[in-house]
């Protein structure tokens, strides 16, 4: 049987399965708006032994699996300090310092921090950055910033196709729409 601990030991990005729970507890919280009945008692009792509440769990309005699923997929995909100053080519400190100024988007998962891929393009992290990092309401999970920011979107389009705002920047377009787009996250 696969158990929380064996995904995130293999997709968690070296997070542990207490803080993999913290985590997906503040992001249920803040989502008052999922159905949690459609979980199998099976669900109940893996998501509980990893420190889920069980009254998160009765909570009407919370799709915890799938909620779970997108956080595990965002921390694998992220990169922990050290990996983040490999790539940009900085010191560990330099990448801790990015964070505490905004210009670079970090999420803590326990006792340390991932860098959320989105927000680099190859060695250097992508354009406006810190312009749309400052746009990013207080208490907007990473799941939603990074659904925001890799999502295709109707209202960006380059040569005539609906891009992402991660790419729309990327290709060096002024970060005005990304900006608004980000600002109003709670409005989704």
């Amino acid at each position: 049987m696969t158990t929380i601990e064996s995904v995130l030991q293999k997709y968690g990005n070296g997070i542990d399965a207490e803080d993999f729970a913290d985590q997906l507890d503040q992001l249920m919280r803040s989502r008052p708006s999922a159905d949690p009945r459609g979980l199998s008692s099976h669900d109940r009792r893996m998501l509980t032994a990893v420190g889920v509440r069980a009254e998160d769990l009765d909570r009407a309005g919370s799709d915890l699996v799938a909620e779970a699923a997108q956080l595990i997929t965002i921390n694998s995909a992220g990169l922990p300090v050290a990996a983040a100053a490999a790539r940009l080519g900085r010191s560990v400190s330099r990448v801790r310092g990015a964070i505490a100024d905004g210009s670079l988007y970090g999420t803590k998962v326990g006792r340390f921090w991932l860098i959320p891929a989105w927000q680099l393009d190859g060695s250097a992290p992508i354009p406006h950055l810190r312009k749309v990092i400052a746009a990013i309401p207080p208490g907007t999970s990473a799941v939603t910033v990074d659904r925001v920011m890799t999502q295709t979107t109707e209202e960006l389009y380059l040569d005539g196709r609906a891009v992402s705002p991660r790419d729309w920047l990327i290709a060096g377009n002024p970060p005005v729409s990304v900006i608004a787009m980000v600002a109003q996250l709670y409005e989704w």
